[in-house]
This record gives structure tokens, C-alpha cells and sequence, in this order.
């Protein structure tokens, strides 16, 4: 998980004609294994998709609230040293 100062740096990745030819050779299989049409394998891919990017869109919601409260203790002490300084005035 992320910080708010130590970020690590993402990672590209980009897809290999070997990757897409295995995913085809999947897809062929799974449509003969469960007699469904290859349209409904790619339709069943789709779905666990959009989960898959609902649970992305919860981390960094989680993420994003845990880096927010680090901004709010920052800020509170930033407030608590100003009014120590404007004490000491």
C-alpha cells in the first residue's frame, strides 16, 4: 500500500503475443469444457472485470482516506506549533 511519502514507483507492463495467443487458447477451451459460445466466455471475462476494478476502486478509496488522515495529523501539528509560536510572542 502506498504512503504518503514513500511511493513506490508503478510498474508498466505491456502484453506478449505469446500472452494473447494462451489467453485465445483459454478462452477456446472454456467455451468447449462448459458448452457455452466463445461471446459468452469473453461476456463472463467481462464480469469478473468489473470486479476486479470495483475491488481496485475500494483500495484506493482505503488508500486515499489513510493518506487524507496523514495530511490531517500533518496540518494539527502544524497548528499546534503556530500557536506555540504565537504564544511565545
Amino acid at each position: 500500500m502506498g504512503t504518503l511519502f514513500n511511493q513506490n514507483v508503478r510498474i508498466r507492463y505491456s502484453v506478449e503475443k505469446k500472452e494473447v495467443e494462451s489467453f485465445l487458447d483459454d478462452i477456446k477451451s472454456l467455451s468447449v469444457r462448459h458448452k457455452v459460445s466463445i461471446e459468452n466466455v469473453l461476456e463472463a471475462y467481462k464480469v469478473k472485470e468489473l470486479e476486479r476494478t470495483t475491488d481496485l476502486y475500494v483500495d484506493n478509496g482505503d488508500i486515499h482516506d489513510e493518506q487524507m488522515t496523514g495530511v490531517g495529523e500533518l496540518l494539527k501539528e502544524l497548528i499546534g506549533a503556530i500557536e506555540i509560536l504565537k504564544r511565545e510572542e
